[in-house]
């Protein structure tokens, strides 16, 4: 199973890239041909998402954690 898949679309993974190489959302979205509004809606909905994966491998640690 491919979980980064099933966590970010290729838009977002893309967007967040390009984040992390240093560019703004405006320059993002001149590149990929959308508004910058757009670019800050699916970079936010990418955090969001990584976000909630992070609890629950959190909660999964300490599920298991509780069981040792």
């Amino acid at each position: 199973m491919d979980f980064i898949n099933d966590l970010l679309t290729d838009r977002q993974k893309g967007i967040l890239q390009y984040r992390h190489d240093g560019l703004t959302q405006q320059q993002i979205a001149d590149i990929i041909g959308t508004s910058k509004a757009n670019v800050c809606m699916q970079e936010r909905k990418a955090r969001e998402n990584i976000i909630r994966a992070e609890r629950c491998i959190e909660w999964i640690i300490n599920l298991e954690s509780q069981n040792d």
